[in-house]
């Protein structure tokens, strides 16, 4: 439990700020003037001439995007490309599209400390196209396979990189919306569904 003591502004409805926020585990328990008897034995910290405010995080959730992702295969904890190799390939053993679509591509949690390259994709998995949308769902790596897979227009658009294989801006929205087409609708709406009560 904690106490503070100062200028906190709460940008509620009506602009209030007030003297005190006891808080317990990153619960706020209290907000106001008068702090009550029962937080008076908390930690207190005073803020003097700063303030608090509430933090300007956004928490939005792309939620038809994270049904999508949610049923492709999730690759955020492979380590290296050789972790990376053995996820897709044992992934591939047991699907029946024509295409792999899989979800958490980073450069941060790899020991190479980049983002896995198109020939790299090739020498990992070159049976079926594959495409790896990357952590932030900004971004996508592809294999060779892949990218010949898609339309001319999108090779043709802003973002699209073919040595790479890496497509981001225009050419990642529209070869996403392409092959997110390819997937069973039925299984998107199970996993709407699925989080839906998670969350919900």
């Amino acid at each position: 439990m904690k106490v503070y003591e100062g200028n906190i502004i709460s940008c509620d409805s009506k602009n209030s700020a007030y003297r005190y926020l006891a808080e317990d585990n990153g619960i706020i328990k209290f907000l106001g003037d008068v702090l009550p008897e029962k937080y008076t034995g908390a930690d207190k910290l005073s803020l003097g001439e700063k303030a608090l405010l509430p933090s300007f995080a956004d928490t939005h959730l792309h939620f038809s995007s994270y049904s999508l992702f949610s049923s492709t295969l999730d690759v955020r904890s492979a380590r290296n490309f050789k972790e990376l190799k053995d996820m897709i390939n044992s992934y591939s053993k047991n699907i029946k599209e024509d295409f792999i679509l899989a979800f958490g591509a980073s450069a941060h949690n790899v020991e190479e400390k980049h983002l896995v390259l198109r020939e790299e994709l090739d020498e990992i998995y070159s049976e079926k196209p594959l495409m790896i949308i990357k952590y932030d769902g900004h971004a996508s790596v592809n294999n060779s396979k892949m990218l010949a897979l898609l339309p001319d227009f999108i090779t043709k658009l802003r973002g699209f990189h073919k040595e790479t294989g890496q497509l981001n801006q225009e050419a990642y929205f529209a070869a996403t919306d392409f092959m997110t087409k390819k997937v069973s609708s039925i299984n998107i709406v199970k996993n709407m569904l699925k989080w839906h009560r998670f969350y919900g």
